[in-house]
């Protein structure tokens, strides 16, 4: 009766506990580099897009992103910057049109190594960046079977102050992946299910003979 009685005073606590914590995860809010989106499916000789995308950032003024894939796999058919969010919808970086547009030092893709770099910073006097957005557009045709990451390196920079320099900003990743469409993927794993359980059961009666 004390144990029983003990666990219902504990559990209500803890789930207290438990609540408070999310909410202050969720409070805390951090600047991420994302693919979008997370999971991408397709088939050989398919194309698919996803977009590698800034979050939540404050008085950003330059950036250095790296993207890297399987080259057996995967190849890059297109690469649309975003950078500019004058001239490009929902993009990252300002600029002053005409005057003071984003100079991209590297816009590079090197499909033997799966490998793509974009490097770039606003221009004085254009603002500094904050909030959220697109960095660039990639688009991937399907080369052959099977499944990969998509996965992010980055340096964020914010605006230097007159005749200083610029500090790094602190961030996160989130990766994104690639394989076969839902239904291919339903069959394999299925396959390696049955599989797998035909060798269970071969060995479970193989033992058994054996003992016998």
């Amino acid at each position: 009766m004390k144990i029983a009685k003990l666990k219902a005073a504990i559990l209500p606590a803890l789930l207290v506990i438990f609540l408070i914590s999310i909410s202050l995860i969720k409070a805390t809010v951090s600047t991420t580099v994302k693919v979008e989106p997370h999971q991408s499916f397709a088939e050989v000789g398919e194309a698919f897009t996803v977009g590698i995308t800034l979050n939540n950032v404050e008085n950003l003024y330059g950036l250095e992103v790296e993207i890297f894939w399987n080259a057996s796999i995967l190849n890059v058919t297109k690469i649309d910057s975003r950078l500019g969010r004058e001239s490009h919808e929902n993009g990252v970086l300002h600029e002053i049109p005409s005057t003071a547009l984003v100079q991209i030092y590297q816009n590079k893709t090197i499909q033997e190594l799966g490998k793509h770099i974009i490097a770039a910073s606003s221009i004085a006097p254009a603002p500094s960046f904050n909030g959220s957005g697109n960095i660039m557009l990639i688009t991937f045709t399907v080369t052959s079977t099977g499944t990969c990451d998509i996965r992010l390196a980055a340096k964020l920079y914010d605006k230097p102050p007159p005749g200083g320099e610029s500090n790094p900003i602190s961030h996160s990743y989130e990766n994104g992946t690639f394989g076969p469409t839902s239904d291919s993927a339903f069959y394999i794993y299925a396959a390696t299910a049955i599989i797998l359980i035909a060798i269970f059961m071969g060995s479970t009666i193989y033992f058994k003979r054996a003992r016998s």
